[in-house]
């Protein structure tokens, strides 16, 4: 580690270690593994919102998220950028994580779970727990856990993946860790494979609309793969009326409501019927609904991707250009905590993306 990116802190003694002369020297400073200036940048969306930008930034994709569609999510579009997830999560004092690669035909998070309903939060599971006085989590689970992901973050990126494929399963009471092997299910619905890229679209566009046409230009006859449904209008689940959405599928399921019952969705004009595509064919005109959906509210977005499927029936990345960083803002951590990750001038471009709801 260079000079300037050491601390001044004393090293704490740990048994096994070595002498303290090795660690200490009182004519210098101890190394410690932590950013001087560490850089936070966030984005207050869904990360299925946010788009593929965020993991085509990323060296390593970090999962730990409540809901198990943005799981599927992050494993999806990880594994057609060919980019690491580490994932992770916890229940009491109980935990496990995996690192799936990014290499075609590996095994995958939706291997293990294929299923990719939900769409949850950790705010509202504690506040629901709270209120009938059951703990929520115990965070010495937490620490342990998220520990061990910031390892294997760390080791992937100096190029150690001993550990990715199998599961590790923990208690924290019990100081010892179990693994199984996880196999390619061969009906995983999930994306095994790393995509290439067919080309560039430009600068983002501002509709799906305007996204299908460009396409059309660029690519001529073939097929549009969105991510996740995109839904135009659809009905409240509670009061039966039909709500205009314009937006993904995870965004509705967040909060599946109109707004005459406390939800976000406008109602839609009477005699409207639902309608929601995932699937959009170059060869035909996308329909005014669907056409006047914004690029960002389904996650396009500048230094992104859309999967496409050629006339010949080739799947692959057409790339949108852009700065992913520009959507995102900064936050000023305390200057006393150095918990964060950033890059290291002496590893330019190496990101870890650590995406939350």
């Amino acid at each position: 580690m260079p000079p300037a990116r050491r601390s001044s802190r004393p090293a704490t003694r740990s048994p096994g270690w070595g002498s303290a002369r090795r660690r200490w020297s009182p004519t210098g400073p101890a190394v410690c593994a932590t950013a001087a200036d560490p850089s936070v940048r966030y984005a207050e969306s869904l990360v299925q919102t946010a788009g593929d930008g965020v993991i085509r930034w990323a060296d390593v994709v970090v999962s730990a998220v409540d809901s198990v569609s943005a799981r599927a999510w992050l494993a999806e579009r990880s594994r057609i950028h060919g980019r690491v997830m580490v994932e992770g999560g916890f229940a009491a004092a109980e935990f496990n994580l995996s690192a799936f690669l990014g290499t075609s035909g590996a095994v995958c998070y939706r291997c293990l779970n294929p299923g990719r309903q939900s769409s949850g939060s950790c705010r509202a599971y504690a506040r629901a727990a709270e209120s009938v006085s059951i703990i929520p989590a115990i965070q010495t689970s937490a620490a342990v856990l998220g520990g061990m992901m910031a390892e294997q973050v760390i080791q992937i990126l100096i190029g150690n993946q001993e550990w990715a494929g199998p599961r590790a399963y923990g208690n924290v009471r019990h100081p010892a860790l179990s693994t199984a092997g996880l196999p390619v299910n061969p009906d995983c619905p999930g994306q095994h494979n790393v995509l290439p890229v067919l080309g560039e679209l430009g600068p983002a566009p501002a509709t799906v609309g305007e996204l299908a046409g460009r396409l059309r230009e660029t690519a001529g006859r073939g097929w549009l793969l969105l991510a996740e449904p995109a839904i135009a209008d659809i009905a409240c689940t509670r009061c039966h009326e039909m709500c205009r959405v314009r937006a993904t599928e995870s965004a509705w399921l967040a909060r599946p409501l109109c707004q005459g019952c406390d939800g976000p969705w406008p109602r839609a004009e009477a005699g409207t019927a639902p309608q929601a595509v995932q699937l959009l064919s170059l060869d035909d005109e996308v329909s005014a609904r669907v056409g006047a959906i914004t690029s960002e509210a389904i996650g396009v977005r500048p230094g992104g991707a859309v999967v496409v499927m050629d006339g010949e029936g080739q799947h692959g990345l057409v790339l949108i250009t852009g700065d992913a960083e520009r959507a995102w803002r900064p936050a000023t951590p305390d200057p006393t905590s150095m918990t964060a990750i950033r890059r290291h001038p002496a590893t330019p471009g190496q990101r870890v993306s650590a995406e939350d709801t």
